[in-house]
């Protein structure tokens, strides 16, 4: 299927991530373990591996967090026609 290049895609998605109080000891041990792998994401931290122990809560769909809120990517991929419903 050809995709039409002319058609705009906008949505706002909203996620809010609350990072836990960490002690001394864990940070050591997380930065020891991470420093090398910092370095291939975005922003300082990440959500996998050793990463979900950072956070306290989230709110919001976990691919928004991320950086592509995927759930409203793929509405409108299907509502366009370009994914079988």
């Amino acid at each position: 299927m050809a995709i039409d290049r002319h058609v705009a895609y906008d949505a706002i998605a909203v996620a809010s991530l609350t990072m836990r109080n960490l002690s001394k000891e864990f940070m050591s041990n997380y930065r020891d373990d991470s420093l090398a792998a910092a370095t291939q994401w975005l922003g300082a931290y990440q959500l996998e591996g050793l990463g979900i122990h950072l956070s306290a809560t989230i709110e919001g769909a976990h691919t928004t967090i991320l950086g592509l809120p995927m759930i409203p990517v793929l509405n409108f991929l299907r509502n366009a026609g370009y994914l079988a419903s």
